[in-house]
């Protein structure tokens, strides 16, 4: 799971110490601060007319987006990247026609190769009955 917090790095270190004494969190670490791959994806309906369809079928391939689902009011595209590149990718869109958007907020995956440290199990309280 991916949680975006926009704190300063204090507050961040607080933020993963309280994520990792949850029961099933197994670690939480900050991407930020190593190499990282972070990407958004986006479901955008654009309604073009006819004289439209084609320029808007170029953008999304200069985009590397694909085309989902076409019907004659338009386009259903898929785009994922960077949060400026899809932010880009939106504007251009804007410019076609009305459209509506379905988007995903950052995910991120670390490319350092290190592994988990588990934190130790959270005691539990054992009831004990007397026969």
């Amino acid at each position: 799971m991916t949680i975006v917090v926009d704190v300063d790095s204090k507050l961040c270190v607080q933020v993963i110490k309280q994520m990792n004494k949850l029961i099933n969190v197994l670690q939480a670490t900050d991407v930020s601060q190593s190499p990282a791959v972070c990407r958004e994806i986006v479901l955008l309906r654009v309604r073009a007319q006819a004289d439209g369809r084609t320029a808007v079928l170029k953008e999304a391939e200069i985009f590397g987006a694909r085309v989902v689902d076409s019907s004659t009011e338009g386009f259903v595209i898929e785009a994922t990247g960077d949060s400026e590149k899809i932010e880009e990718f939106l504007e251009v869109m804007r410019s076609y026609g009305e459209i509506e958007i379905s988007r995903s907020g950052a995910v991120a995956m670390s490319l350092e190769g290190k592994k988990l440290r588990l934190q130790p199990p959270v005691p539990t309280r054992v009831d004990m009955v007397r026969i």
